[in-house]
């Protein structure tokens, strides 16, 4: 992924690797005035199923860069999520600000991202 949307938003899934040699991690970016309690990730399987969520809170705090900070998550080596979905939550209604599977695309059947595309960003780096 390695881009900022053209679109302007406050979060976005920067970086996912799955796998050896540098084990699972996913990497947030976001506006650095945001509360990053107001960010959750949802894991999906490709069913469509969410599998577990995290709030940016948990997240391991990185560099901040023209405005954008960066954190990251550390997954369990047994963890393997076909998509992500990263969501704001602290509006009166939550928005899904981006959904990206490793895979083929597919539609999320519950969670945050319920009814929506997964965007395929291909096969992730080993």
């Amino acid at each position: 992924i390695n881009q900022r949307p053209s679109c302007e938003v406050v979060g976005f899934i920067n970086e996912i690797l799955q796998g050896e040699p540098f084990g699972n991690f996913v990497e947030i970016s976001y506006t650095s005035g945001l509360n990053p309690s107001a960010l959750t990730l949802e894991l999906y399987s490709d069913s469509g199923l969410p599998t577990q969520t995290f709030s940016l809170t948990d997240a391991i705090g990185g560099a901040t860069i023209d405005g954008l900070k960066f954190n990251y998550f550390t997954l369990e080596s047994s963890t393997s999520a076909g998509g992500f979905a990263l969501s704001r939550t602290d509006l009166q209604f939550a928005e899904v600000l981006h959904f990206v599977s490793v895979g083929l695309p597919f539609v999320a059947i519950s969670g945050i991202a319920v009814g929506r595309t997964a965007t395929s960003i291909g096969v992730p780096t080993q």
